[in-house]
């Protein structure tokens, strides 16, 4: 797990943990929205026997990263059309 952390965060990703199988953050969340998490915790959030997930907060905490949820074939068509348009990085 902790290796994945390192790997986001070395690509400028702020994390926060999740449980397993659901959406809502398990720590109070907003405040990553603005600044990063720290190493103590991170270390706190993500104890060696962790079984939850990670989850990346997008915005600006995370080089401005945001995500584009495209529900159906369609959608997504749509969208890589668009998104082709933009110069951005996308990975």
């Amino acid at each position: 797990m902790l290796k994945i952390i390192d790997y986001y965060r070395n690509e400028g990703f702020n994390v926060i943990p999740v449980p397993s199988r659901a959406k809502e953050p398990i720590i109070k969340w907003k405040e990553y929205q603005k600044r990063k998490a720290r190493n103590d915790e991170l270390a706190l959030w993500f104890p060696d026997d962790y079984k939850g997930n990670i989850a990346v907060v997008l915005g600006k905490t995370s080089g401005n990263l945001c995500d584009i949820d495209c529900d159906s074939p369609k959608l997504l068509e749509i969208n890589s059309e668009e998104l082709k348009k933009v110069k951005t990085s996308i990975f």
